[in-house]
C-alpha cells in the first residue's frame, strides 16, 4: 500500500505495529492516519484513539476485513472518517482521502 499511495503523490510513512506507529508521529505528523484494526500490539482503534488525544484534527481512514456494524461504530467513534472493507483498492483510499479535504 505504501508504495502505491506513494505512487499517486503522496507522503508516506508506514509502521507495523501501535508502538511504531507512535514514534513516527513524534516526528512527523501525518495529515491522514491509515490504520488496520488488526495491528501487533494494540489495534488500529486504539492507534487513533491515543494519536486523537494529542491531535485531535488528525483524519484517519480504517481498513478492517470486520464488516459489522458493532466494529464501524467503534471506528467512527474513535475518529475514523472512512472505513474500509478490505480487501482495498488504492483507488478507495485515494477517493476517501480526497473526500476528507474537499
Amino acid at each position: 500500500m505504501q508504495q502505491l499511495l506513494e505512487e499517486n503523490g503522496f507522503n508516506v510513512r508506514a509502521a507495523g505495529t501501535y508502538r511504531d506507529a507512535l514514534a513516527i508521529a513524534t516526528e512527523w505528523l501525518p495529515d491522514v492516519l491509515i490504520a488496520d484494526i488488526q495491528m501487533p500490539g494494540k489495534d488500529g482503534i486504539e492507534l487513533m484513539k491515543t494519536m486523537r488525544q494529542a491531535y485531535p484534527n488528525l483524519k484517519g481512514i480504517v481498513v478492517s476485513g470486520d464488516t459489522t456494524e458493532a466494529t464501524s461504530q467503534r471506528c467512527h467513534d474513535a475518529g475514523f472518517i472512512a472505513c474500509l472493507t478490505k480487501p482495498v483498492k488504492i483507488e478507495q483510499i485515494v477517493e476517501a482521502i480526497a473526500r476528507m479535504f474537499s
